[in-house]
């Protein structure tokens, strides 16, 4: 019997079929972790500053800008529920639903530190940092989500 003998090129030309990366794994975890974990302690945080307010600023209950404040986190929360959904879903419109939410975020997160510079008449730091934090979290993000393999796998419904 002949041995048969395989070239090394013949070894080079061989090739596994592609792998599709896909499903919330990886680095996608990550989103997926913030999305089910933002609505909640936002609603916390929302929560424990009106009960803030009311406690040591009463008269602030009846400034129109703290409600608008209010009304920001409020329809921030609704969104990033409903994002949640269409990416747990794997709906094609999360990616740019995701997106669209970061984006929101950095306004929305501005807007709040405008609104509490002119309520309290001067900037903090922990005014600034939600604004700091939420670039910094599209830098990575909505790159990573316009040109991820496994982010145009997953999201296909």
């Amino acid at each position: 019997m002949a041995e048969q003998q395989i070239t090394i090129a013949e070894l080079n030309n061989f090739r596994r079929p592609a792998l599709k990366i896909r499903g919330i794994g990886g680095w996608l975890t990550i989103p997926a972790i913030g999305l089910v974990c933002a609505p909640i302690i936002s609603t916390l945080q929302f929560f424990v500053g009106i009960s803030n307010i009311q406690t040591f600023m009463p008269e602030l209950t009846s400034d129109l800008r703290l409600w608008f404040s209010g009304v920001i986190d409020i329809v921030m929360i609704i969104a990033a529920i409903i994002i949640a959904v269409l990416f747990f879903k794997h709906r094609r419109s999360a990616i740019s639903a995701f997106i669209g939410l970061i984006i929101a975020s950095i306004f929305a997160n501005l807007i709040q530190a405008l609104i509490n510079a002119s309520i309290f008449k001067e900037v903090t730091i922990d005014s600034i940092n939600p604004v700091i934090a939420v670039c910094v979290y599209a830098t990575i993000w909505i790159p990573y989500f316009m040109k991820s393999k496994r982010v145009k796998n997953t999201f296909t419904e």
